[in-house]
């Protein structure tokens, strides 16, 4: 038992070198709030939270969300072979 409440005191060990995103939590007012508990609808993403909890859980190593780059082509300019004949 003694074990156990020690080992929850220590902070986990990092899993690759980045750092869990934190993430917002999605909270409503209450004038937000509809009238009825049937009535309300889930905010956020499950998808995301669990996948944020398993980070955190150092089930999966913490990925940072990054863009691709997008290379532009170079348009190559020519001249067509009915304006050459035509100097």
């Amino acid at each position: 038992r003694k074990l156990a409440q020690e080992k929850a005191l220590k902070p986990r060990e990092r899993i690759g070198k980045h750092k869990v995103p934190k993430l917002l939590e999605a909270v409503k007012l209450t004038d937000e709030l509809p009238t009825s508990l049937r009535q309300l609808q889930p905010e956020g993403s499950s998808y995301a939270e669990s996948f944020n909890s398993l980070m955190k859980r150092n089930f999966i190593e913490p990925e940072v969300a990054y863009k691709q780059k997008v290379e532009k082509v170079k348009r190559k300019t020519t001249e067509k072979w009915s304006y050459k004949d035509f100097k």
